[in-house]
C-alpha cells in the first residue's frame, strides 16, 4: 500500500470502523485482522482459508463460537486438529452421528483417553468397558460393566482377573447410573440466529461501487469480444419501421406519462400540508425488544441509592451517593454492596446445563428487597454500648463506623423510622468522636505530653453520649487534670460528674477533689480549653471551633472540621469529602412512580 492508504486504514481502524477499513485492504492477513475485530465471520473465513495458518483458525474458531456459528467452529477444529474440543462440540450440538464418527477416529489414533471421553458423552457404556479393558484396567473395566448391569462382559473380565490372580473389586449394590441425557434438539445444521443488522450508508455505497465496477468489467470484456467479430446475429422479428422489437424491459421509462394523453403528473389541491413517512423495508427478521429487566425498573423508581445497589447499577448508585451525600471512598462499602446484591437477587435453577435464571425479590411493587434493616442497627448498637463500657475502644470503633456504613443501605418507611435513622447516625457519630479522642489521649500519654492529654480528656466530655459513659469520661478526665496539677479543671470536671449522680466511691473521689482544689484554685497548665464558651471539635486537628467561628461539616456524617481542612475525607466516616456541596441524604420515596422527597441537611 501507499502511505496514504495506509493512513486511510489506520484511521478508520483508530476510529472504531474497521468494516469501512475492510473496504480498502487486499492483504489477507489485513483483512483478517479486521474481520476479526468487527466480528465479520464470513470475510474472515474467506482470509483463513487463503492464509491457511493454524493460529488464525484457531481465532476464527474461537470469535465464530462467540457468535454461536458453529458451522464455522467445526471447520475451524478440523483445520487445527483439535479433536477433543471438536468432540464436545458435537456433544453441545446434539450431532450425535458424527459424534460416533470421533469415536473411530479416535480409535484410528489410538488415543485412548479420546476414545473412553466420547464413548461418555454417547452414553455407550460397553464401549467404555471395552476401552478400560484394552487398555489394561481390568478392575475398573469390572466395576462398571457390574454397575450397569453388563453380566456377560462383567464374567469375561471376572474370568480374566482370576487368571491373573488379581482381587475382584466389589461393586456398591446402590450405585447410581451417570448417563449422559440426551439432547433436546439438534443444531447440527443451523447457526443459532442472529439480529439482522442495517447497513450504514458508506457501506452500502461502497457495496454499490463495488457492483458498478464489475458491471463496467463485464461491459469491457464484452467489447473485446465484439472486436473480434463475435456479433450475435439479429434473429428477433423486425417491426413495421424495420427496426428489432426488444424485450419490454427495454423500454425507455424517462418519459414515462409525459404525454397529454395519460393525464399524470398534475398537482393535486389540499395536499401541499400533508407530509409523507419513508418505509424501511427489512433485509431480514428483527426480533422483538426486550421489555425493561427488573434492574432497570428498580433504577427508574427509585433515586434511593441503596436500591440502584440491589438493582446492579453501581455506576449509578455511586453516583447518587456522591451527589447526595458526597461518598468519594466506596472502598469500604464493597461488602456491604455485595451483600445487597445478592441478598435482592435469587438464582434459580433451570434445565440441566442450561443457566439459572436471576430473579429479584422484591420488598414493594417496582422496589427490591434490602437486608440490612433498622432493627438489626439497632440491636447492633448495644454490642457497641457494651464494648464502650468495657473499655474496648478499638472494637467499639469498628462497631460504630460499621453501624454508620450500614445506615446507607436501608430504607425507611415512615417519618418515625426516618427520625430513628437520624438519631442513630448522630450517636454513632458523637461516639466515633469521643473514642477518637481517648485513643489519641493515650498516644499522648505515650509520648508523655501532659498538656495534650488534659485538653483531649476535657474534649471528651464535651461529646453527646450516654449518661453512664459521660459519667467515665468526667471521672478520666477529673483524674488526669488532678495529676497534672490542673487543681481547678480537676474541680470542674468533679462537679460535673456529681450532677450525675455516680457510684458511692466516684462521689467520694469528686468531694475529696472539690475541697483540695477550693485550697489550691489553680492550673499548671494553659490548656486550649474553655467550658464556658460553647465549642465543637474539629476532627482532624482535635482542637476547639468556638461559636461563632468558621465551620465546615462531613456532609454525611455532619462531623465539624475547620475550613482549611476543606476537601480531605472525613476521619469519622471515612467515607465523604468534607465541606462538599452536596443535596441531601435520601431515605424514602413518596411512591414508586413520582420523584421522591429529598430530605437537606
Amino acid at each position: 500500500y501507499g502511505l496514504m492508504g495506509q493512513s486511510i486504514i489506520a484511521y478508520l481502524q483508530k476510529k472504531g470502523y474497521p468494516e469501512l477499513a475492510l473496504h480498502f485492504v487486499k492483504d489477507e492477513k489485513v483483512r483478517f485482522n479486521l474481520a476479526m475485530e468487527c466480528g465479520n465471520i464470513e470475510i474472515a473465513l474467506e482470509a483463513a482459508k487463503v492464509i491457511e495458518e493454524k493460529d488464525h483458525w484457531h481465532r476464527l474458531g474461537v470469535a465464530a463460537l462467540r457468535q454461536g456459528n458453529h458451522q464455522v467452529v467445526e471447520m475451524a477444529y478440523q483445520r487445527t486438529r483439535n479433536f477433543e474440543r471438536l468432540s464436545f462440540l458435537y456433544l453441545i450440538t446434539g450431532n450425535i452421528d458424527k459424534l460416533r464418527k470421533m469415536l473411530a477416529i479416535a480409535e484410528k489414533r489410538g488415543d485412548v483417553m479420546s476414545q473412553y471421553h466420547t464413548s461418555l458423552y454417547l452414553g455407550d457404556i460397553e464401549a467404555a468397558v471395552n476401552i478400560l479393558q484394552k487398555a489394561g484396567q481390568l478392575s475398573l473395566a469390572y466395576t462398571t460393566a457390574k454397575t450397569y448391569q453388563l453380566n456377560e462382559l462383567a464374567n469375561s473380565i471376572q474370568s480374566q482377573l482370576e487368571e491373573k490372580e488379581m482381587n475382584i473389586p466389589r461393586v456398591n449394590p446402590n450405585a447410581n447410573l451417570i448417563l449422559p441425557p440426551g439432547p433436546l434438539g439438534q443444531q447440527e445444521e443451523s447457526n443459532w440466529p442472529l439480529l439482522a443488522v442495517q447497513k450504514s450508508a458508506i457501506q452500502k455505497m461502497l457495496a454499490d461501487d463495488g457492483k458498478k465496477s464489475s458491471t463496467s468489467m463485464d461491459i469491457a470484456e464484452d467489447e473485446e469480444i465484439s472486436a473480434w467479430g463475435g456479433d450475435d446475429l439479429d434473429l428477433d422479428e423486425p417491426d413495421i419501421d424495420g427496426e428489432a422489437i426488444g424485450d419490454p424491459d427495454e423500454i425507455d421509462l424517462e418519459d414515462l406519462g409525459e404525454g397529454e394523453g395519460w393525464d399524470v403528473g398534475d398537482e393535486l389541491e389540499g395536499l401541499e400540508d400533508i407530509k409523507t413517512t419513508s418505509t424501511r423495508v427489512s433485509s431480514g427478521f428483527v426480533a422483538p425488544r426486550p421489555g425493561p429487566s427488573m434492574g432497570e425498573t428498580w433504577c427508574r423508581n427509585s433515586d434511593i441509592p441503596v436500591d440502584h445497589v440491589a438493582a446492579g447499577s453501581i455506576e449509578s448508585a455511586m453516583q447518587l451517593y456522591n451527589s447526595q451525600i458526597g461518598i468519594v471512598n466506596f472502598a469500604p462499602l464493597k461488602n456491604y454492596f455485595q451483600m445487597i446484591f445478592t441478598g435482592a437477587n435469587v438464582a434459580l435453577p433451570t434445565f440441566p446445563g442450561a443457566p439459572s435464571v436471576m430473579q429479584g425479590i422484591e420488598r414493594a411493587e417496582g422496589l427490591p428487597q434490602l437486608c440490612i434493616s433498622l432493627q438489626s442497627l439497632i440491636d447492633r448498637l448495644k454490642v457497641a454500648y457494651k464494648a464502650t463500657t468495657g473499655g474496648k475502644f478499638s472494637e467499639a470503633v469498628n462497631l460504630f463506623r460499621g453501624i454508620l456504613h450500614c445506615l446507607l443501605f436501608i430504607v425507611v418507611s415512615s417519618k418515625t423510622e426516618e427520625s430513628e435513622a437520624i438519631d442513630l447516625q448522630n450517636i454513632a457519630k458523637e461516639y466515633l468522636i469521643g473514642l477518637t479522642i481517648e485513643l489519641k489521649r493515650k498516644e499522648a500519654v505515650a509520648e508523655k505530653n501532659l498538656s495534650r492529654t488534659c485538653e483531649l480528656a476535657a474534649y471528651f466530655t464535651h461529646t453527646n453520649i450516654q449518661p453512664i459513659h459521660l459519667m467515665l469520661s468526667l471521672s478520666s478526665a477529673m483524674t488526669t487534670a488532678y495529676k497534672v496539677k490542673n487543681y481547678k479543671d480537676a474541680s470542674s470536671f468533679a462537679k460535673r460528674l456529681l450532677e450525675l449522680n455516680p457510684k458511692q466511691n466516684l462521689t467520694v473521689q469528686a468531694k475529696k477533689v472539690i475541697a483540695f482544689a477550693e485550697k489550691n484554685p489553680t492550673n499548671a497548665h494553659e490548656l486550649n480549653y474553655d467550658e464556658r464558651n460553647p465549642f465543637v471539635i474539629c476532627c482532624n486537628s482535635f482542637t476547639p471551633i468556638y461559636k461563632g467561628s468558621p465551620t465546615i461539616s462531613c456532609p454525611y456524617c455532619q462531623a465539624s472540621y475547620l475550613p482549611e481542612y476543606k476537601g480531605i475525607l472525613c476521619n469519622i466516616c471515612e467515607l465523604a469529602e468534607v465541606g462538599k456541596d452536596t443535596t441531601g441524604w435520601m431515605l424514602h420515596n413518596v411512591t414508586t412512580n413520582k420523584p421522591p422527597s429529598r430530605r437537606h441537611r
